[in-house]
């Protein structure tokens, strides 16, 4: 599995869940989302320094990433003696827990596992609701899940596993994609028997 398709999954497990609310991908150039709507951000990538090789040469990495999700919502409404006041209760926090709690379900964590991924919720969920144009607040709450998954290396110049060269940035070739290497299948051992003179000699 690649980032591509890692941040691929991940929108499609937000955006189950949360159906009534818009979720997308952070730090890029869009509208003013009203709320409810759910930004995404994906950190630091760790990778380990050694990888696991099975017997075709296919190199598997353990990669942790995490991902950072802020919820913005209008809360719910106060309603009094039946009446719906003006009034909103801030549901960020609860929302996201809920969330959490999907994600770490047995539904998901077993749809994932095929993929060799794990979801889980690191530390806190943090509330950061903020006074918004001195009249209304700005319910918030934020984040971060601790996402495992495997990343796959092979071939001559381990991009074998490239879908569509070059990438995005212009990295790769067909070539590169396409040379998988050499397997050795079978290896010749030889012994050169030793004189019967010699060995009467060394004993």
């Amino acid at each position: 599995m690649n980032l591509v398709e890692l941040k691929e999954i991940l929108y499609d497990i937000v955006s189950a869940f949360f159906t009534e609310a818009s979720v997308v991908w952070g730090e890029q150039i869009m509208p003013k989302l009203e709320p409810p709507y759910v930004t995404m951000k994906l950190g630091t990538l760790q990778r380990t320094a050694f990888p696991v090789e099975n017997e075709t040469w296919e190199r598997c990495y353990h990669c942790t990433i995490p991902l950072e999700l802020n919820l913005y919502t209008d809360g719910r409404m106060v309603n009094c003696e039946g009446n719906a006041t003006k009034n909103y209760i801030n549901t960020a926090t609860s929302d996201m827990l809920d969330f959490a709690n999907y994600a770490e379900s047995e539904r998901i964590t077993d749809s994932i596992l095929t993929n060799n991924l794990c979801i889980a919720l690191m530390g806190n969920i943090r509330d950061l609701t903020a006074l918004e144009n001195d009249t209304m607040y700005r319910y918030r709450a934020m984040a971060e899940f601790e996402v495992s998954f495997v990343d796959e290396a092979s071939g001559e110049y381990g991009v074998s596993t490239m879908l569509y060269p070059p990438n995005d940035s212009g990295g790769g070739s067909d070539k590169m994609t396409s040379e998988t290497g050499e397997l050795i299948e079978t290896i010749q051992i030889t012994y050169k028997e030793e004189d019967e003179d010699e060995e009467q000699s060394i004993g």
